[in-house]
C-alpha cells in the first residue's frame, strides 16, 4: 500500500469466555460503525449543544450527511411540539414539511454554497438556514 492510500479506521470488540476446563470460544465484531457513529454524537455534544442551550429563541437541530436529524434543542419542543425523541431520526424534509425530493435538492444546494436558506412548512421552522458541518480536513459531517 502506498503512503498516498487513505486509510480506514477498523474498530473490532473481542470477547473470549472460558469454558469447562482448558477450552475457550472468542468472538470478534466489527464495532466501527457504532464507535464512529458515537465520536459524531460526542462533536454535536461538545460543540452545539452549549450553543443550542444559550438560544432560545429559535430551534437548533443538526443532522447526518443524509439530512437525518441526529440533536434537538430543547427549545425546539416547545417552538415545534415535537420531542427530540420523535425529531431524532427523522429526515430534515419531513421536519420541516417539504417533500423528500425538496430535502435533497436543499442539501445539494447547502453542499455547494456552503449555507442555504429556505422556507419551512412547520409551527416553529418557517424561516429555516440549513448550514454545511464539516470535518478540519473538509469532509462533510453534516448540517
Amino acid at each position: 500500500m502506498d503512503d498516498s492510500t487513505p486509510r480506514q479506521e477498523l474498530i473490532l470488540n473481542l470477547m473470549v469466555v472460558k469454558q469447562a476446563g482448558d477450552k475457550f470460544i472468542a468472538s470478534i465484531s466489527n464495532v466501527t460503525d457504532k464507535v464512529m457513529l458515537a465520536r459524531k454524537n460526542m462533536i454535536f455534544d461538545q460543540t452545539l449543544k452549549p450553543v443550542s442551550r444559550c438560544v432560545d429563541s429559535y430551534v437548533i437541530f443538526t443532522t447526518d450527511v443524509k439530512g437525518i436529524a441526529n440533536s434537538w434543542n430543547d427549545n425546539a419542543q416547545s417552538k415545534t411540539g415535537v420531542s427530540s425523541n420523535q425529531a431524532t431520526g427523522t429526515a430534515l424534509s419531513l421536519l420541516a414539511g417539504r417533500s423528500l425530493q425538496d430535502g435533497e435538492t436543499l442539501l445539494k444546494e447547502a453542499n455547494t454554497l456552503g449555507s442555504v436558506s429556505f422556507k419551512g412548512e412547520q409551527k416553529g421552522l418557517r424561516n429555516c438556514i440549513l448550514n454545511v458541518l464539516k470535518k478540519p480536513n473538509g469532509d462533510i459531517l453534516g448540517y
